[in-house]
This record gives C-alpha cells, sequence and structure tokens, in this order.
C-alpha cells in the first residue's frame, strides 16, 4: 500500500468519524421547555413562587394564574 493510499484512506475514516461523532455534540446541547402550574391545597394558584432546575441557578417565577416556563437542559 503507498503513502497516498494510506492518506486517502485516514481522511475518510476521519471524516467517517466525525459524521458519527457529531450529531452527538448537537443532542447534548439540546435543552426542553417545562411548563406547569403551581397550586396550593385548594387548588388556587400560588403567584411569585420560585421555580428552579435542580442543582443550577436557572429558575423562574410563577405568574398571577400559577404559571411557569422554563428552558432547562436536557
Amino acid at each position: 500500500m503507498n503513502s497516498l493510499t494510506c492518506v486517502k484512506l485516514r481522511f475518510r475514516l476521519l471524516v467517517l468519524l466525525m459524521g458519527l461523532l457529531l450529531p452527538t455534540v448537537f443532542i447534548w446541547g439540546q435543552s426542553v421547555t417545562i411548563t406547569g402550574k403551581v397550586v396550593d391545597s385548594n387548588d388556587e394558584p400560588l403567584v411569585g413562587v420560585s421555580v428552579l432546575e435542580l442543582g443550577t441557578t436557572n429558575g423562574t417565577v410563577t405568574d398571577i394564574n400559577g404559571q411557569f416556563s422554563i428552558v432547562v437542559s436536557n
């Protein structure tokens, strides 16, 4: 096998590996939006409740209807 053939083979292998690994980076980078409603024991909405993503400082506060929406990492 000559050196030009080895270089072409290595290049094709590199392109194949990049094609297989690159999509996983995009999957890890995705985020999810969580929505919900916070209510008390009488099913009344709770206003101004802090909703936090566990283990982060990412958070939001419920609105006048007790509803919230937060974007969290996958």
